[in-house]
């Protein structure tokens, strides 16, 4: 016996294998497409949800070498920040904030010792 299902659009019995409902003419097919699509918009979702909460390793040395660059020597740790946070930074927040704090210190670094320099060869 061949399954059955419902037309989305009158409700009537219609066999698993049609293509169009045998009463209204809906395209059986093309509701199912717009099944799979949405199947997928919720397993992004769920892959976003659970990214934000248990964070790859990469976005956690993200994040601690963004901090570290940020506090601490950013010449060194900026570069590292920014390596481990650019694979992830579309899908982990960690990652971007990681990213991000890796630039700043990296910057602010290279400002310190361009300053540095100029004040070192004024001086002489």
């Amino acid at each position: 016996m061949e399954e059955m299902k419902f037309c989305p659009k009158c409700g009537s019995l219609v066999k698993s294998s049609d293509e169009f409902c045998p009463k209204c003419g809906y395209n059986l097919k093309k509701d199912y497409q717009k099944e799979i699509n949405l199947n997928k918009r919720i397993d992004e979702r769920d892959r976003k949800y659970n990214n934000d909460r248990f964070h790859s390793q990469q976005a956690t040395m993200a994040l601690m070498f963004g901090i570290l660059s940020f506090l601490y020597i950013g010449i060194i740790f900026g570069p590292l920040a920014i390596y481990f946070g650019n694979k992830e930074r579309k899908y982990d927040s960690y990652a971007k904030v990681g990213f991000v704090l890796g630039i700043i210190g990296t910057s602010i670094s290279a400002i310190q010792i361009i300053l540095t320099a100029v004040l070192v060869f004024l001086n002489l």
